[in-house]
């Protein structure tokens, strides 16, 4: 009898939720960033994470630090580029935000993060700071960016998640231009050790949603203000969802009537029935359904053993195995060409 076995697969369940970080931004408003960003300076784009952090470096450069004057209202990362080129300083929070969305512009699924203290509530002030996590496809995980001090955090060689910093704080190599600026940032980033947070669109609402690190409080207050639509979880796959992934379902083209090829076969017994399943065995001929995570999806690409790609703009594909091993790779695409996180499968069929 001839079998399908699955030899090696990273096709895993995707959770459905909305990340909707690229809705920050509509398409007119990340092309005109996009060439205002191009125009004064040239990136290497397809190089990622270095793409990062020449991103955040750019950033950094555009204006000093201002503690506590903030855009107006309303304002656009790119009205707050032209206001930096014209001497306005600004918070870490435009910091985190202008790279974000300069992420966001080129592809990349990216966030601004608000690190709080464990007293972030009726501590006092100073008590938050923010910074940026963009999402790596190639190394399928969040990196914590922080602009206002041109920072990355790595242990052996890999760029963390603020998470990740946290937990691994005394194996932590900060990855910062200036040395004066070394020396003291350890000290400083382990004031905000008590929750992440970060905005996502749920529910119809914006929530700001806080995963817990050193902190064990829920709060309503953030430095004795109104703290509104916080919400809180433990589960750091919720807070850290895997963007830019697809999922593969089999669906066989051929379903066989078992009840009516018992009765037609005359099947009796047990022993009878087990002499009758080679008969009854699946062929592999699918219908293939593609689900995914990703941001400003343009297309999948679909690769079958060493044949050329296959650019798919819906979500379904005919497939049947040959004899022997069959490969199949398949990921997103976004309306930047950024491609997305394979997902690979290794299939045998034969006796």
């Amino acid at each position: 009898m001839k079998k399908i076995k699955i030899i090696e697969s990273t096709n895993l369940h995707l959770n459905e939720m909305n990340h909707h970080h690229l809705d920050l931004l509509n398409p007119e408003e990340r092309k005109k960033l996009r060439e205002y960003v191009l125009g004064n300076k040239d990136f290497q784009l397809s190089h990622e994470p270095t793409f990062f952090y020449e991103a955040m470096h750019w950033v950094h450069r555009q204006w000093d630090h201002h503690g506590i004057n903030q855009a107006p209202a309303g304002s656009s990362t790119l009205d707050i580029l032209k206001r930096a080129a014209s001497g306005e300083r600004f918070r870490c929070v435009e910091y985190a935000s202008v790279t974000r969305d300069v992420l966001i512009a080129f592809g990349h699924p990216a966030r601004s993060v608000n690190l709080l203290s464990i007293d972030a509530d009726y501590g006092g002030t100073g008590k938050g700071h923010m910074g940026t996590e963009v999402w790596s496809n190639q190394l399928d995980k969040w990196i914590f960016l922080d602009p206002q001090f041109n920072c990355h955090a790595e242990k052996d060689g890999l760029p963390l998640s603020y998470l990740e910093l946290v937990e691994n704080h005394e194996n932590v190599r900060f990855h910062i231009p200036s040395q004066e600026t070394r020396d003291i940032y350890s000290s400083f980033i382990s004031e905000y050790v008590g929750y992440v947070r970060t905005n996502r669109f749920a529910h119809g609402h914006s929530i700001r949603m806080t995963l817990p690190i050193q902190g064990s409080e829920q709060h309503l207050a953030f430095e004795s203000m109104e703290l509104d639509h916080a919400s809180y979880t433990n589960n750091k796959g919720d807070f850290y969802p895997a963007l830019n992934h697809t999922m593969i379902l089999f669906e066989y083209k051929e379903k066989k009537d078992l009840p009516k090829l018992i009765q037609d076969y005359n099947i009796q017994t047990e022993e009878e029935y087990e002499a009758f399943l080679p008969l009854l065995s699946a062929k592999p001929d699918y219908r293939l359904t593609f689900i995914h995570t990703a941001e400003a999806f343009s297309h999948y690409e679909v690769s079958i053993d060493a044949g050329d790609a296959i650019v798919l703009y819906h979500n379904e594909l005919v497939w049947s195995l040959v004899e022997g091993m069959n490969r199949i790779t398949a990921r997103t695409v976004n309306d930047c060409g950024v491609k997305g996180v394979p997902v690979t499968m290794t299939i045998y069929y034969g006796e």
